[in-house]
């Protein structure tokens, strides 16, 4: 059983929940087998973000408005493949990798370096896109995405600056807008886009 403490009520949509616990060893791999559901039963959305290290297992999954009790299953060793997609609306999915080394000086080159990223140190739910200090692993070499989506609150032209160490790239809609080589205390690094009102990917 899981209780979230949040404005259940007023609810309006696209609210995380996030939690971790012990799973005693009943885990399949990869968390193939584990399900959120509310207290009447129904399952919702959810997405296992880890399982490691050791025995614990991070999970977020979609908040339902007026529910504030829910509960998580598992140990099913034929579970089948969950059809609820969990989608970031808010906060911000971080995805952490082993960097696979190589250039990374453009932006092409940086697509490039995360699609061979095959190997996963973490995931979790950020509520910002900022690292000050590694959150998953001691691993020196590391590359890291960010997804989610922001809200354009008129229409017109948005610029973005950023810094990253060593480098970032800044997409919006699936375009490049900023590619950062450094981390300097400015907004050197910056770029501009036109948005409609609503919601865009980031």
């Amino acid at each position: 059983p899981v209780t979230v403490t949040w404005d259940a009520e007023h609810a309006e949509g696209g609210d995380l929940g996030t939690l971790e616990f012990f799973a005693t060893g009943g885990v399949q791999p990869g968390g193939a087998d584990v399900r959120v559901a509310t207290a009447a039963g129904d399952l919702v959305p959810s997405d296992v973000l880890m399982v490691g290290p050791g025995d614990r297992v991070r999970v977020a999954f979609a908040l339902q408005k007026n529910i504030k009790n829910y509960y998580v299953y598992w140990g099913n060793p034929s579970a089948p493949p969950s059809k609820l997609k969990l989608e970031y609306h808010r906060g911000l999915l971080m995805e952490m990798r082993v960097f696979p080394g190589g250039m990374v000086n453009r932006e092409r080159q940086m697509l490039e370096a995360w699609g061979r990223a095959t190997d996963v140190i973490g995931r979790a739910v950020v509520d910002r896109p900022f690292i000050g200090v590694n959150l998953l692993t001691d691993q020196q070499q590391t590359i890291s995405k960010f997804t989610g989506q922001i809200f354009a609150t008129i229409d017109g032209d948005y610029q973005f600056a950023m810094a990253a160490d060593d480098f970032g790239m800044l997409m919006v809609d699936d375009k490049a807008i900023v590619f950062a080589r450094g981390a300097p205390a400015d907004t050197r690094f910056n770029g501009s886009i036109h948005l409609t009102r609503g919601l865009h990917s980031f």
